[in-house]
């Protein structure tokens, strides 16, 4: 064999095997690269995320596993190093392929789930003007997620706006109809809603999300009467030996003038069998009459503000009258904050007490979103009769399970206050601690009726304990 002949076989099985040897880590990759991807998507983030790194680890210029890298940090609220892969994925594919602009759109979306909702509308509008000409199913994808976060902002609008986009190019878009759907049932538009709601199912007559929300709508009707009985029952005795007791029966009625005002009225009748009076201890049965008519008006979008006044006829109990108002504001998709104010005149107070009978509360709070069905309610109560200085803290969760307002409510709370049951032969002091616990459950049979159960327990230190149970029937037509 010649020389020339022999130098260009060597050639040949140096290249085969320079092939081979280089190849093989691109297949490696290849293999961790789809392994990965199956991870990601059957819910195993962490498991995939590492395949993937071990992936770019042998194929650090492949746009693909960096995109899909960007997916699983993205997923797993790693939201610096997901916009850092779609970076170098954007960069490392051409514009006209298809992984720059998926990778172009992961960036944006994570931005928008950092919150950073102004550089995600920035990344989303400068998408579309560069690809003006991309695939109808891709713009629509865009319209969507800029939806979502004009939705996150509270900006209902611009969000229908945008997702009327995405239906212009597909009528039949189950996510843009879902989605108009229900930011009009947030916004109260409950018209809106059904109509949203009602072509879903018309397209798709099993969705669970349109079905779910066609029941929500179906519990609001603009009447309800609900009438109601709670039992407490004290464990201190008055001054003739006898338990105290306290039955409360109340009959409420609420009235949806419009979706943006909703009026209530309710009287209640409390019985107490027994109380320190002007006079002095004594037993007996006492009684109060009370009636209070209360609002509910939509100032603008998820800004609410409500008030009432309560007033008791001949009140030997309660105090005689009050008025609160109240204001709520949802500064983001998940929280809103809450300030009432409320002044309370009570005559009985001031002559047990000898001290003013007017004391104002102001309590600010809060209620933080797990879902719209699930969240915790924070409130502060600051309470003054322009000596003393009260104060009190609710917990409040609440959870419902499906759209028939199965709903159960825990309430926890501690605080310094006055009480307003006077018993034995001295008076409770102005300044007591109280520890109490209740919760309720509701259920609707059908749209028109349900029921409401309650129980609670409340513990006032070196004082007294009490005990209550109710049940209310809720009519609405």
């Amino acid at each position: 064999m010649g020389i020339g002949k022999a130098a260009i076989l060597t050639a040949l099985l140096i290249s085969a095997f320079m092939i081979r040897a280089y190849g093989a880590p691109a297949d490696q990759a290849a293999e961790y690269l789809n392994r990965g991807k199956q991870l990601l998507y059957s819910g195993r983030a962490e498991e995939g995320v590492k395949l993937l790194e071990q992936a770019m680890s042998l194929d650090p210029k492949n746009p693909y596993i960096m995109l899909y890298l960007g997916k699983g940090y993205s997923w797993l609220s790693k939201y610096d190093k997901a916009i850092e892969m779609y970076t170098k994925a954007a960069e490392l594919a051409g514009p006209n392929e298809e992984v720059h602009w998926q990778a172009r759109f992961g960036a944006a979306q994570t931005t928008s789930w950092k919150k950073d909702y102004n550089g995600a509308v920035q990344q989303y509008s400068l998408l579309m003007i560069e690809y003006r000409n991309a695939p109808p199913a891709f713009k629509s994808e865009v319209f969507l997620a800029l939806g979502d976060v004009y939705s996150w902002r509270l900006e209902y609008d611009a969000a229908i706006e945008q997702f009327n986009k995405a239906l212009e190019l597909d009528p039949k878009n189950i996510e843009a109809l879902n989605r108009i759907a229900k930011i009009h049932l947030w916004d109260r538009a409950f018209k809106e809603s059904r109509i949203y709601s009602e072509k879903v199912l018309a397209l798709e007559p099993g969705n669970l999300e349109a079905k779910t929300r066609i029941e929500e709508l179906d519990l609001i009707r603009p009447y309800q009467i609900s009438i109601g009985n709670t039992l407490i029952m004290y464990d201190a005795n008055n001054p003739a030996g006898d338990k105290v007791m306290r039955n409360e029966s109340r009959l409420g009625f609420s009235w949806n003038a419009s979706e943006v005002s909703t009026l209530i009225l309710s009287t209640s009748y409390i019985r107490q069998n027994s109380a320190d009076t002007i006079s002095g201890p004594r037993a007996g049965a006492y009684s109060d009459i009370n009636a209070t008519l209360g609002f509910e008006h939509k100032l603008f979008a998820e800004t609410y503000v409500t008030g009432n006044v309560a007033y008791t006829l001949d009140a030997e109990v309660s105090p005689d009258y009050s008025g609160e108002f109240g204001f709520s504001q949802k500064v983001s998709r998940i929280i809103d904050v809450l300030l009432d104010y409320r002044i309370t005149h009570d005559k009985n107070y001031k002559i047990v007490h000898a001290k003013h009978a007017v004391s104002h509360s102001i309590a600010p709070g809060t209620i933080v979103y797990f879902t719209d069905k699930v969240y915790t309610h924070l409130q502060a109560y600051l309470d003054t009769d322009g000596e003393y200085k009260l104060y009190s803290f609710l917990f409040h969760q609440s959870a419902a399970f499906n759209a028939m307002a199965d709903r159960i409510d825990l309430y926890l709370s501690y605080g310094r206050g006055k009480n307003y049951l006077v018993y034995g032969n001295t008076t409770i002091p102005v300044d007591v601690t109280t520890f109490g616990a209740a919760a309720s459950y509701a259920h609707f049979f059908s749209p028109a009726f349900g029921l409401r159960v309650n129980a609670g327990y409340h513990n006032r230190v070196d004082s007294f304990e009490d005990y209550q149970a109710g049940i209310e029937a809720i009519f609405q037509y």
